[in-house]
């Protein structure tokens, strides 16, 4: 037969313990205060949820049209992808390796970057892969893939390719130029889109203009997220448009263009990913590797500046034909 001892009774001691229970039994959560203060959006909207990262259901339909899955009637009104960005990348681990993600919380991302090394550079992560995430299943598919290019110097005038980007079976080049070479679309990061003839041969001279990126109001590099207030656009591409009517061949410059594609503004605590342009839905993943892409470029240009100095102004030598030589 078992014998039954008496309940101890167990007194804490430390005064650290009765403050905590004490706390937790008489605690009431602070009556909620709306939030006035909210920082006024860059580019004016509709919808009052500007700080509001979209809601699975908004998520659900970006998914779709970015699959290729959606089948359902056209929305009657633009819907607004707003998504935070966030930072994990370990900058002490050299060649640093950019991890950035887009979505509701840092746990929850939409779009996901890994960088990894390319075959064509040992000293830099050049690969960047891009997965999107269903807001359903919870499942992560590739959405895009980028390239970067080896020893990538944006410092030296002319136009170079900055990365090439595949997304199932088509192929996009982000480019590169001063305004010296470029004139009104100089500094600005050009997407265009690599079409094919009727033999699904690239044809280089049919490059379809899709966007042009660029930063603004200081923006510089990653290095200062938690600082800095500036703004990457990513504007429509608009023509020159002459007096008597006539459209030229030469691009507007894309800081007078109203037609804003997405924008990934820092003025807020978590910076946040925007777009709610129409044109926008069915390249969202080319637009959401190209802003990583447009970071991990500009945050590279920034680290070397600051290890190496200011590099000093020259004018390369230039052919017959005026194009530079190097």
């Amino acid at each position: 037969m078992p014998i039954r001892r008496a309940k101890t009774t167990i007194t804490p001691t430390n005064p650290a313990a009765k403050r905590t229970g004490v706390f937790a039994a008489n605690f009431r959560p602070p009556e909620y205060v709306d939030n006035s203060t909210l920082p006024t959006p860059r580019a004016p909207v509709d919808r009052g949820t500007y700080a509001t990262p979209s809601l699975n259901k908004d998520l659900e339909y970006f998914h779709a049209i970015a699959a290729g899955e959606y089948k359902g009637a056209e929305p009657a009104e633009d819907p607004m992808l707003v998504l935070n960005l966030f930072r994990s990348t370990l900058t002490h681990i050299l060649p640093i390796a950019e991890r950035l993600t887009l979505g509701q919380a840092q746990g929850a991302p939409y779009y996901a970057l890994n960088t990894t090394p390319s075959t064509t550079s040992h000293d830099e992560f050049n690969t960047l892969v891009v997965t999107r995430r269903n807001p359903v299943d919870a499942f992560y598919s590739d959405a895009c893939i980028a390239e970067i290019k080896p020893k990538l110097n944006l410092t030296v005038p002319g136009t170079r390719c900055v990365a090439v980007l595949k997304r199932a079976n088509e192929e996009y080049i982000l480019s590169y130029g001063d305004k010296a070479t470029l004139g009104s679309i100089g500094d600005c990061f050009g997407l265009y889109h690599k079409a094919k003839n009727v033999h699904g041969i690239e044809d280089k001279s049919a490059e379809v203009p899709l966007a042009f990126l660029y930063p603004d109001d200081g923006w510089r590099t990653l290095e200062e997220m938690a600082d800095q207030r500036g703004i990457i656009w990513a504007k429509r591409p608009a023509w020159k448009v002459y007096e008597d009517g006539s459209v030229g061949t030469d691009h507007e410059d894309p800081r007078k263009v109203e037609g804003k594609l997405a924008y990934l503004d820092f003025q807020q605590r978590w910076p946040q990913f925007v777009s709610r342009d129409r044109n926008a839905h069915a390249i969202m993943d080319v637009l959401a590797t190209s802003f990583f892409v447009v970071m991990t470029v500009l945050s590279r240009k920034e680290r070397m500046i600051q290890e190496l100095g200011s590099l000093p102004a020259y004018e390369p030598r230039r052919d017959d034909k005026g194009a530079y030589m190097y």
